[in-house]
């Protein structure tokens, strides 16, 4: 009984430094994102979201590609741990650099400037989240959130520094601004650690995790992916400044992010061993986990769809307000179809389900964009998110489908050695590696 209740204080006390960490991490962005909005025209404000799809769209790639697979697999921490992650996000990061580049030179204006400052800070941003994600690998997420409220500290003043500037204040340095600080902080904690990167170390790293890692990576561009060329599709449709609206309005919802990643980052290691002793318990977990997130959800749409919200609104983002405040209820529509989607994709990603995963991702992704485009067509910024709800809620259906087909699965116990050393055990016909 009490080695149970020190299991329970421990495992409350990861989500509780997880949920912290994620909401500085998350703050951080809406943070910046918020005072963009007050600094900049709704078109340059637009060039700004842009950027910070790309984020997404980068950062989000190296961690299912590279990271994610060390929440599965891996039980070390310490300098080795952080070490491979960080080779294996400098192995990714060239390539996306190049692209930006490309895109920046090749657009140009605002946009291009834009592109080319988050180029330059991407190699540190990505050394920044190997930390985040080997803390909790190594179960220590006080670590991660240091870093994470290093870096809000120095973005706030390099914010502060802006608005002393007199004159227009251009796109690219709010850009700086806001990614500057956190890819300081990841090269100085190289540094710092002395740790010894290595391309050859990054590369067997992502190969000896391919089976996983490969598979999250195609998932992630059919979740988040899909909806960035949706929201690139809007631009087309309704110009650069839709684009700020939209951020703007996913941007009030930001703080369920926090739960989602707190929850992902601890649910899924220990989901792993729940599901050994006890498929229905871990079932009954991931219910309430889903359950818990679509209440908050809700009550979340409903403060922001009162009228005395809008002084609050308009305070935060200014001129964008209108726009956003049109997407408050679809926005919440497709976040509770995400809060449904959120248990059973955990649960598969315990079981190390990737290719259920990725086979659901695959058949989803295109009804889903079609969808989108769609609904950008025929209602602007609002029919976008509730087209892309209509795809999600579909895909929530049939991944808890999926889950029940998992856990009905025996488990079978292998001796493999995994990347990070101790054995592990692997749903039968999982990929084992020799």
């Amino acid at each position: 009984m009490a080695s149970a209740r020190r299991r329970y204080r421990s495992a409350a006390g990861r989500v509780s430094w997880s949920i912290l960490d994620q909401m500085v991490s998350n703050g951080t962005n809406a943070a910046a994102t918020v005072l963009a909005a007050r600094e900049l025209t709704p078109v340059g404000f637009g060039a700004f979201a842009a950027t910070v799809v790309s984020f997404t769209i980068t950062v989000g790639g190296a961690r299912a590609l590279a990271l994610e697979a060390a929440l599965v697999r891996g039980q070390e921490s310490g300098r080795r741990l952080m070490a491979d992650l960080s080779s294996a996000v400098t192995a990714f990061v060239p390539v996306p650099v190049v692209v930006l580049l490309g895109a920046g030179a090749l657009v140009g204006g605002s946009v291009g400037a834009c592109l080319v400052a988050f180029a330059a800070c991407l190699p540190g941003l990505v050394l920044q989240d190997a930390w985040r994600y080997a803390s909790f690998t190594g179960r220590r997420p006080r670590a991660a959130f240091a870093s994470d409220v290093a870096w809000l500290v120095g973005m706030v003043a390099s914010f502060g520094a802006l608005t002393a500037v007199r004159g227009e204040i251009r796109p690219e340095w709010t850009v700086l601004a806001w990614a500057g600080p956190g890819a300081v902080l990841g090269m100085g904690t190289v540094a710092v650690q002395r740790l010894r990167l290595s391309a050859r170390v990054g590369v067997w790293w992502i190969r000896a995790n391919l089976d996983l890692g490969g598979r999250y990576l195609v998932d992630f561009i059919g979740t988040l992916g899909i909806a960035q060329v949706a929201l690139y599709a809007l631009v087309l449709i309704s110009g650069i400044a839709a684009l700020g609206g939209v951020r703007a309005g996913y941007a009030l919802f930001g703080p369920l992010q926090v739960l989602y990643v707190s929850v992902m980052v601890t649910l899924v290691p220990d989901g792993r061993r729940l599901a050994l002793r006890s498929s229905r318990r871990l079932v009954e977990v991931l219910v309430v986990t889903s359950v818990i997130l679509l209440l908050v959800t809700v009550a979340i749409g409903v403060v922001l769809s009162l009228r005395a919200f809008d002084p609050v609104g308009e305070l935060l983002f200014g001129a964008t307000w209108p726009s956003a405040r049109d997407l408050v209820v679809p926005v919440c529509a497709q976040t509770c179809a995400g809060a449904v989607l959120a248990g059973p994709t955990m649960g598969l990603r315990a079981l190390e389900e990737a290719a259920v995963l990725l086979r659901i991702r695959l058949y989803s992704a295109a009804p889903t964009l079609v969808l989108a485009c769609l609904g950008a067509v025929l209602g602007e910024a609002p029919g976008m998110v509730y087209g892309l709800t209509v795809g999600s809620a579909g895909s929530a259906a049939w991944h808890w489908v999926a889950l029940r087909s998992a856990l009905a699965r025996p488990t079978v116990p292998v001796a493999a050695e995994g990347p990070l050393g101790p054995p592990v055990v692997r749903r039968r016909g999982a990929r084992v590696r020799h």
